[in-house]
C-alpha cells in the first residue's frame, strides 16, 4: 500500500502536466488562427449591409474582337538604355566588386613575392649552414661507425 500511493501521485502529476500542455497548445493554435475564419461556424446571419446597386461589369463591345498574337503582328523594338555611361570601361572599374577583386589580386601577388623571398632566404641559410658544418666537423657516416663498433667489440672474444 505504501508503494502504490507515490505511484498514484506521480501518475496524477503526469496527467495534470499533459492536460496543461494541451491547454497551452490550444491557446497557441487560437493565436495562429486569429485571421482565419473558423470552418465549423455556419453563416446564418444577414450581412450588415446589402448592396443597393449591382456591381457594373466591364464588357467588351460585341463587334470588337481581339486580334490573335502572331509573330508578324509583333513589332520588333530595339532596346536603348535610358542612361548610357560615357566610358564603359571607367564605369566597370568603378564597381565595388572590381575594386575588391583588384585588392585580392594585389594581396595575392604580395604574398607570392614574400613566399619567394622566404624560399630564397631559406636556401641561402641552408647552404651557409652546410658550409659551416662541413668546415668545423668532419663527415660522419653511421654505417662505417656501426661496422667499426662491431669490429672493436666482438662478442666472440
Amino acid at each position: 500500500m505504501d508503494t502504490i500511493i507515490p505511484i498514484l501521485f506521480t501518475l496524477a502529476f503526469f496527467i495534470f502536466q499533459a492536460y496543461l500542455n494541451y491547454k497551452k497548445e490550444q491557446e497557441k493554435s487560437k493565436k495562429r488562427q486569429l485571421g482565419k475564419p473558423k470552418t465549423d461556424t455556419v453563416p446564418d446571419k444577414k450581412p450588415a449591409h446589402e448592396l443597393t446597386e449591382p456591381i457594373p461589369r466591364t464588357l467588351e463591345p460585341k463587334g470588337m474582337v481581339r486580334e490573335a498574337y502572331s509573330r508578324e503582328n509583333a513589332k520588333q523594338e530595339r532596346y536603348e538604355p535610358i542612361e548610357v555611361p560615357v566610358d564603359l570601361s571607367k564605369a566597370y572599374q568603378d564597381l565595388p566588386e572590381k575594386k575588391e577583386i583588384e585588392a585580392l589580386k594585389k594581396s595575392k601577388m604580395i604574398s607570392q613575392e614574400s613566399q619567394q623571398t622566404l624560399k630564397r632566404l631559406h636556401t641561402l641559410e641552408d647552404t651557409s649552414e652546410d658550409d659551416h658544418v662541413n668546415e668545423d666537423f668532419p663527415q660522419f657516416n653511421f654505417r662505417d661507425a656501426i661496422i667499426m663498433n662491431a669490429i672493436l667489440e666482438r662478442p666472440y672474444q
